[in-house]
């Protein structure tokens, strides 16, 4: 479910596998200046470490783009509710109209209520796969007309004008905030370049520093305090949605 949120084509055995050889391929390069034992630690904690973030960004990425059509979809499935569809009629026509990923999602949730899944339960996968406060609100909205029944058309159509305003909204905010996530990922790359560049200057500097206790703490002690760095300027930085 998580790799289908951020829309891979990679099976979760594909993904390990990418981990395991990229791990490898790590642990053989920086073995060249470090111990292995050292170089094999840090292969794995970054190969893991930039698998997840890469899903999690080309995730978020998605469900950005979801986000902002949102609007769109709860405007055709306020038309085709009106139009007298109900709301698994109205999601298809969603599904053939909308453009990815929009598309692509309201297919999942029809091909799974075909096979015999709740639209309940389906729109909860749906809500778990690009978590944010906009898709829980369609979903539940969605959950409650179909429990309890009510005006959809009038509900669907206020609720697309309210994402719509919240998306103008959350745009002009990341504009307003974009000086300060550059300056989060400037903080993060001055840690690795500084090593690199000192590498560079004394060949060898690495290698003495991973072979005694004290370069290792050394070590330890300025990534941890890069790491804090980054963390506090990213949720200072963050948006909710």
């Amino acid at each position: 479910n998580w790799l289908q949120g951020a829309g891979s084509p990679l099976s979760p055995a594909d993904l390990l596998l990418l981990c395991v050889s990229g791990t490898i391929f790590l642990t053989v390069l920086l073995s060249t200046f470090m111990p292995r034992g050292v170089s094999l630690i840090v292969a794995v904690l970054a190969v893991i470490g930039v698998a997840r973030a890469l899903v999690e960004r080309k995730r978020s990425q998605r469900r950005e783009e979801f986000i902002g059509q949102l609007p769109d979809v709860a405007r055709v499935l306020s038309n085709s509710t009106s139009a007298g569809l109900s709301l698994a009629g109205a999601m298809e026509l969603a599904a053939r109209e909308l453009p990815p990923p929009a598309s692509i999602e309201m297919e999942v949730v029809v091909q799974e209520t075909r096979l015999g899944m709740p639209l309940e339960a389906s729109l909860e996968r749906l809500r778990d796969r690009l978590p944010s406060r906009e898709v829980a609100v369609l979903m539940t909205t969605l959950i409650i007309q179909q429990r309890a029944g009510g005006d959809t058309v009038r509900a669907l159509s206020e609720l697309g004008q309210t994402l719509e305003a919240r998306k103008d909204l959350l745009r002009e905010i990341r504009t307003m905030l974009s000086g300060a996530v550059f300056t989060s990922y400037l903080v993060a790359g001055m840690g690795a370049g500084t090593i690199l560049m000192i590498n560079a200057i004394s060949p060898g500097v690495m290698r003495e520093l991973t072979t005694t206790l004290l370069g290792l703490l050394a070590l330890g002690f300025s990534a941890t305090l890069y790491v804090i760095a980054f963390v506090l300027i990213k949720r200072t930085t963050k948006v909710e949605t």
